[in-house]
């Protein structure tokens, strides 16, 4: 089994992660209560928390797949 096939078989969570902190950063506006200061915050705060951990981790996985 090469290499790109366990990297994405093992670690597909962390481009998915990626993904969520993405929608969590969107989502006020998509869903419609970016009025709501403190909710709009909260989720853009959370969102690029975890889309910045989620590409660290998924960035770090994959430095380690190239050697």
């Amino acid at each position: 089994m090469n290499k790109v096939s366990i990297l994405i078989r093992e670690h597909w969570q962390d481009g998915v992660s990626v993904l969520v902190g993405i929608w969590l950063v969107v989502s006020p506006w998509v869903l419609g209560y970016y009025g709501i200061a403190a909710a709009m915050w909260n989720s853009v705060v959370l969102g690029v928390i975890f889309a910045v951990a989620a590409g660290a981790a998924l960035l770090d996985v994959t430095i380690l797949f190239r050697g």
